[in-house]
């Protein structure tokens, strides 16, 4: 059509474009013209739930293999909770063989809980994680992927306390818990 430049395209015909071409380009062409066709997000939409998760380059076999990789992905995840200022009220772990390699043994397992507590604490995550993932794990499989998913996210923790506990001693943990976390994720981005 002989259109070589942003101006030329914004002075083409949008119905011979989509006609000839796609939707996208008329869209396009009508966005250089000052028509929004596309309505614009201020604020994206908050997550849903955040999934951290790999294929073993070499399967692994033994329990402190997966735990290692478990503790990355929940140590992952809940970095990226933390970035978008999100607390997690359930968390999931799954483990599983190769499906693809008929000739081996086949395992596949997952496990969730809700948190009493909607936290993004790594340590507390980190350590559900594992609760999670040790009575599941069986000897003998060569486990090809494992995963951490949070899920129930929501803006607030919505501590209300423990019925036994502090208030007060309950808000100074949490303090020191967000210093902490904030340190943990800026050591990680410095050394990533």
């Amino acid at each position: 059509m002989g259109i070589g430049t942003a101006l030329q395209l914004a002075d083409a015909d949008p119905a011979t474009l989509r006609k000839k071409f796609s939707v996208v380009l008329e869209c396009t062409a009508r966005e250089l013209n000052g028509i929004a066709c596309v309505p614009w997000e201020d604020v994206p939409p908050a997550k849903q739930q955040i999934m951290c998760s790999r294929s073993f380059g070499q399967a692994l076999q033994k329990l402190s293999e997966l735990e290692e990789a478990v503790t990355h992905f929940a140590a992952r995840a809940t970095e990226k909770l933390r970035g978008g200022g999100q607390y997690a009220g359930a968390l999931m772990v799954f483990i599983r063989t190769n499906p693809f390699k008929a000739s081996a043994p086949q395992y596949s397992s997952s496990a969730s809980v809700r948190l009493v507590t909607p936290s993004h604490d790594t340590r507390v995550i980190v350590q559900q994680a594992l609760n999670l993932l040790r009575p599941m794990y069986r000897d003998g499989f060569d486990y090809a992927k494992a995963g951490v998913m949070l899920g129930d996210l929501v803006r607030e923790s919505g501590n209300q306390g423990d019925l036994f506990g502090s208030t007060a001693g309950q808000t100074a943990d949490s303090a020191r818990s967000k210093r902490l976390m904030a340190v943990m994720d800026a050591i990680n981005k410095k050394y990533r």
